[in-house]
């Protein structure tokens, strides 16, 4: 038999998980109270008073806590998954910089992408290339415009 390990916990942790989340939406979560604390970081009430909802059942929980005492979601998977993000390179920024100011319709693509990101760096890279896609496709325009004028008063 293995010895109970953090993933043992974590599986555990997700079983009562689905038993509770079943027995909520069975019983109806209206009259139903919190579970007891199944382990550290789980407290219902934290002493600074700070709340927050749960975004799996909508109840209003302690701000530390790990995972729901009603509903059993746990909030430490994806911080985890969270943590990986690299820094974009200055290569890759001026490559995409450039593309946006050849392409607009690239340039506001890929800034909306990069902006949505959470990160600092993201954000900017995706306001620049916002911005020059906005500044290339009124170029295009002014050019297409000065273009036809020429034309029609051509002689």
């Amino acid at each position: 038999m293995t010895e109970p390990g953090p993933m043992l916990e974590l599986e555990m942790i997700h079983r009562k998980a689905l038993v509770i989340s079943i027995s909520i939406h069975w019983l109806g979560a209206e009259d139903i109270p919190p579970l007891p604390n199944w382990g550290k970081g789980m407290a219902s009430s934290t002493p600074s008073g700070h709340s927050r909802f749960c975004v799996s059942c909508g109840r209003n929980i302690a701000w530390d806590a790990n995972v729901c005492p009603y509903c059993g979601h746990d909030y430490r998977i994806p911080y985890a998954a969270q943590q990986g993000a690299a820094p974009i390179g200055e290569g890759v920024k001026i490559v995409l910089y450039i593309l946006s100011l050849l392409f607009w319709m690239v340039g506001i693509i890929v800034g909306a992408v990069f902006y949505t990101r959470p990160d600092p760096d993201s954000r900017h890279v995706g306001k620049i290339c916002i911005i020059l896609g906005c500044v290339s496709l009124a170029i295009e325009i002014a050019l297409t415009l000065l273009f036809f004028a020429i034309i029609y008063t051509w002689p």
